[in-house]
């Protein structure tokens, strides 16, 4: 049942990610329509909506950007430090198997599982079930450094978040909306700690410190959004 689960989760990551995928595609390709569109919100009937709402959204993305940036760093180490072990217990494949690590780094709980199982895979049909104890001591080692080491202290770099309240918020988080919660948990509580309690002199991220209109006029005409213009390009 447990394995059942676990290629449950696997397959449908794998959807999710290819429609992910599709569409951030379409939404690039159109892009210049769609900030076009989105800009011509502040000469409309909501325009003092949209100057309310903007500056705080365009904050929030930022900071998930920053997130993203740190959970890069995090998979980069991973892989680096996974990658040494398996060349000091000479695992054959090392070089696709750190790829496997990498990506699957940025999949919270259930991308550990799916990166050890092809390590342990070959170190179990190479070497036998000694190589793949140490292949499973490496992985938990490895984990426990990015949990309690490399989360904390990468996050609080790019995010200035202190390293005891990351732990807190990704352990909530995790509990509470599983892998939903785990990725965005950091940067929804940095911007409700920095940009809606602190005060702009007080925040510790220098973008925080002054509110920005995420599309300045550019001297040209408001664009008229409409149903025929939402389409791909």
């Amino acid at each position: 049942a447990y394995m059942t689960q676990i290629l449950y989760s696997s397959a449908r990551f794998t959807v999710q990610f290819i429609v992910s995928m599709i569409f951030s595609l379409i939404i690039m390709l159109d892009l210049p329509k769609i900030k076009k569109g989105v800009a011509s919100l502040k000469h409309s009937n909501i325009k003092t909506l949209y100057n309310e709402i903007a500056p705080s959204m365009a904050t929030l993305g930022d900071l998930i950007t920053k997130a993203l940036q740190a959970q890069s760093s995090i998979a980069v180490v991973n892989t680096l430090i996974t990658m040494v072990g398996m060349l000091m217990l000479r695992i054959p494949g090392w070089g696709f198997l750190s790829l496997i690590v990498f990506f699957c780094s940025f999949i919270p709980v259930a991308g550990v599982v799916m990166s050890t199982i092809p390590i342990a895979f070959v170190a179990l049909t190479e070497y036998g079930f000694g190589s793949m104890l140490g292949v499973l001591a490496l992985v938990l080692l490895t984990h426990a450094m990015e949990a309690y080491v490399l989360n904390p202290t990468i996050y609080n770099h790019h995010l200035k978040l202190h390293p005891i309240l990351v732990l807190a918020v990704l352990t909530l988080a995790e509990h509470s909306l599983g892998v939903v919660g785990l990725l965005t948990a950091v940067p929804v509580t940095v911007f409700v700690v920095e940009y809606l309690i602190k005060s702009p002199e007080q925040r510790a991220l220098p973008e925080l410190q002054m509110e920005h209109d995420p599309f300045p006029d550019d001297h040209e005409e408001p664009y008229p959004i409409g149903i025929a213009d939402i389409r791909p390009c």
